[in-house]
């Protein structure tokens, strides 16, 4: 497939798929001299499993009203859901998006299609990997995968973990953007923490 990649927030970058080419060095893809023709996929299908058991073996009842929510839909420290906030981020952005694009599983899939109705995202592109927490989840390479093949892609492509919590005051998407323009090859922005630095 003819894209490049800027991936922002995935913290493990694991090799593609047999289905996808594997190129090792990033001067093997052209540079992308407009910044038209570029989409987005907000991969939001984790089951959070984890998350879940946590809050219900919380005795307090103070997080209950969490329960079976998307983490994604949880709310971040300005108490609006993370995936507000990205929503926000990638709608106010220079950047022309042709489409934006979630990934979500079966288990989700209805808390999504109510948020997408509040957030004026079309229902159209919220895409259900089928997975629900009996079956487990797929991956997240394997939904990148998926989108790419059910919705024909063949531009470049932004892909963002929409769980992931990250600060709209400080974070320069424009420049993100601008710096993947610029490169000509594929792009992972993460952040790195610090032994000892303050989670809070």
């Amino acid at each position: 497939l003819p894209l490049s990649i800027c991936l922002i927030l995935l913290i493990l970058i694991i090799p593609p798929p047999p289905s996808l080419p594997h190129h090792t060095h990033t001067s093997s893809y052209p540079v992308l001299t407009t910044p038209e023709g570029m989409k987005c996929i907000l991969l939001t299908a984790g089951h959070s499993s984890v998350l879940e058991s946590e809050i219900l073996a919380d005795t307090s009842g103070a997080f209950s009203h969490l329960n079976n929510k998307p983490k994604a839909l949880l709310p971040g420290p300005d108490l609006r859901p993370i995936l507000d906030n990205w929503w926000d981020a990638l709608t106010t952005t220079r950047q022309r998006w042709n489409d934006i694009y979630l990934v979500t599983n079966a288990d989700k899939y209805k808390h999504f299609e109510r948020w997408a109705t509040a957030r004026g995202f079309p229902r159209e592109n919220i895409i259900n990997d089928g997975t629900t927490s009996g079956t487990g989840g797929i991956g997240a390479l394997a939904d990148f995968d998926l989108v790419l093949r059910s919705r024909a892609i063949n531009e470049d492509v932004l892909v963002v973990a929409g769980d992931m919590l990250f600060d709209p005051k400080s974070f320069d998407l424009d420049g993100v953007l601008r710096y993947f323009l610029s490169c000509g090859g594929e792009l992972s922005c993460y952040y790195n923490m610090s032994e000892g630095e303050d989670t809070t």
